[in-house]
């Protein structure tokens, strides 16, 4: 009787360890998440400078050649 109470306690607990580690790694998710949407806002945004860079180098160019 006493090896079944303890099976029962040791379920208990593995299931509520269980449950905490699933809470765990959905807030792990959505920081990963968060963060994945950071970085690529960022990437986004150097992308866009490197366009801008380029553009302007070949506009600068482009217009010293029409008054050269």
């Amino acid at each position: 009787a006493e090896v079944r109470v303890e099976m029962s306690e040791m379920k208990k607990e593995l299931k509520s360890d269980i449950a905490e580690v699933r809470v765990e790694m959905s807030e792990m998710k959505k920081e990963l998440k968060s963060d994945i949407i950071k970085i690529d806002a960022k990437l986004d945004r150097f992308q866009w400078l490197i366009v801008a860079t380029i553009i302007t180098i070949l506009a600068k160019d482009y217009i010293l050649g029409l008054l050269g």
